[in-house]
């Protein structure tokens, strides 16, 4: 799911259409993450999701230069190989705006998908998003009205419980607060979530082992607050989470367990010269900081934690890394295993420049330990000219 924190290669307006597919083959299953073969045509991923055996889906956007706009971009994995999936755009006006996708889920066949879409006719979207929700229920995507009562606002993750129970987070661009939206079943309603400080709150990520357990995490207080928010069925109660110091910390993506027990994660600044390190919050009865890898000199950050179908629920976050402010990102992957958070191999499809991963989804048999993850990002290489988006993938060997 997702992601609040822009990629620092996004925002320098370094991914641009590069040329073909950056892996030849799919991977063998050897327990290892491997790149993966699919399009690289400049597009951008920020979310990827699989909650079943023979697929996934991954959202993010593309850029337009005909019309100057950004435009959704969906690929699905049919457990073989990525296609992109047609998507629709909201354009209100006749001057296209910018259309982005963060966040998507799906139970089986019933997929959603959220974003945002520029102010009419602003496609530098200087006056903000309006929400954009997207459905597919396997005849294609089409979007779904939010509740205009949001306001502007950017959704950010979203969680489904059930085909007629589904939540989206994210925030308000008129009053720095957090948002969450529900859909019943007929219609998205605005749902009130508590605004604990008067600078910017948000919520970036969403999920939930029931309808009446669901756990929401971003920022409070302009960034320098971590925040958490739980719905018990109903109502939104912010709950206390533990900090890492004075300045810049932020949760990006959290995931819940089947028995109510959740890891979050992120990153935080322990001295305010943007040396971000890794940030793991586990719930058992409260929140409380786990320790975590930090393998680089200068930053590690990460953008999203998951966890398999299973009951071993092992999990795996992902981000990026640093051995110097000026140097080139990597990618960071951990994994958590005997109550500890260890240091991955990670693969860069583009040694010579720059990769984050902002996203994983684990995904396996009901009955079998987990048999495959997949992370996406996002690279550039500036020498060679070519970015555009990652897709890592690790399988099990299949048993004796």
């Amino acid at each position: 799911m997702r992601r609040l924190v822009v990629s620092a290669l996004l925002a320098a307006g370094l991914l641009v259409p590069g040329r073909a597919a950056i892996g030849d083959a799919l991977p063998v299953c050897d327990g290892a993450w491997h790149v993966e073969p699919g399009p690289r045509d400049g597009q951008v991923l920020q979310a990827v999701s699989s909650r079943w055996i023979q697929g996934a889906w991954a959202v993010g956007w593309v850029y337009d230069a005909t019309i100057g706009a950004r435009r959704t971009y969906i690929e699905h994995w049919n457990g073989t190989m990525w296609k992109r999936s047609a998507s629709p755009n909201v354009d209100p006006s006749s001057t296209p705006g910018d259309n982005q996708l963060f966040g998507v889920v799906g139970i089986g066949a019933d997929i959603w998908a959220v974003g945002g879409y520029a102010q009419p006719g602003d496609h530098t979207h200087s006056s903000g998003h309006f929400p954009l929700v997207m459905h597919d229920d396997g005849g294609g995507w089409v979007v779904v009205p939010a509740d205009p009562a949001t306001g502007q606002a950017t959704l950010y993750d979203v969680w489904q419980v059930s085909p007629n129970d589904v939540w989206a987070v994210g925030s308000s661009w008129t009053g720095d607060r957090p948002v969450a939206e529900h859909w019943d079943g007929s219609a998205w309603h605005d749902v009130p979530v508590p605004d604990p400080t008067p600078y910017d709150d948000r919520l970036s990520a969403i999920s939930g082992s029931a309808a009446d357990d669901l756990w929401a995490v971003g920022s409070a207080g302009g960034g320098f607050q971590t925040l958490a928010e739980h719905w018990d069925g109903s109502a939104w109660t912010r709950v206390p989470t533990p900090n890492q110091g004075a300045f810049h910390q932020a949760l990006a993506d959290v995931s819940v367990r089947r028995d109510g027990r959740a890891f979050a994660v992120g990153s935080f600044d322990e001295d305010d010269t943007a040396t971000d390190r890794t940030l793991v919050e586990r719930l058992t009865d409260a929140w409380t900081i786990q320790p975590s890898p930090n393998p680089a000199t200068a930053r590690d950050v990460l953008l999203g934690v998951d966890r398999g179908p299973h009951n071993l629920q092992r999990f795996w976050a992902v981000g990026w890394r640093q051995e110097s402010i000026t140097g080139p990102e990597r990618p960071l992957i951990l994994h958590l295993g005997g109550g500890r958070w260890r240091v991955q191999r990670a693969p860069n499809p583009f040694p010579g420049g720059s990769t984050e991963l902002v996203d994983v989804a684990v995904f396996g048999r009901a009955t079998f330990d987990a048999v495959g993850a997949l992370a996406v990002g996002n690279g550039f290489d500036e020498a060679t000219g070519e970015g555009g988006a990652v897709i890592l993938r690790r399988c099990e060997p299949p048993p004796p």
